[in-house]
């Protein structure tokens, strides 16, 4: 079982549920939320996700994802 830090989270643009970001075992970040969503952030470093996003990610009350 992997765990995957988390580093934030904003709402999801299909559902409007929370899309969760953290950084994947290539240490990559990327979103996923419960609805099939997923945010690849192909090339991008976790401050230019969180630059992207800017008051939209917020902290996120979960500390890992569980794979």
């Amino acid at each position: 079982m992997a765990r995957y830090p988390v580093f934030g989270e904003r709402f999801c643009t299909y559902c409007a549920g929370t899309m969760l970001y953290f950084t994947n075992e290539n240490n990559e970040p990327m979103g996923i939320c419960s609805c099939g969503n997923t945010d690849y952030c192909d090339g991008k470093t976790v401050a230019d996700v969180k630059k992207q996003y800017g008051d939209h990610m917020k902290p996120s009350k979960y500390k890992f994802i569980v794979d």
